[in-house]
């Protein structure tokens, strides 16, 4: 899936790469930062 998850070799079995764990971690955050408008961003 672009870089985002390497298949593991001979296995059914994929992990993410350093890549893929940053963007799902900046999509969790750009999300809670639009859940709670409130709420002051700090973490960008």
């Amino acid at each position: 899936m672009h870089g985002l998850l390497k298949s593991v070799v001979h296995t059914d079995r994929c992990f993410s790469t350093r890549r893929g764990r940053r963007v799902i971690v900046t999509a969790l955050v750009i999300r809670e930062c639009f859940e709670q408008p409130a709420r002051v961003c700090t973490v960008l």
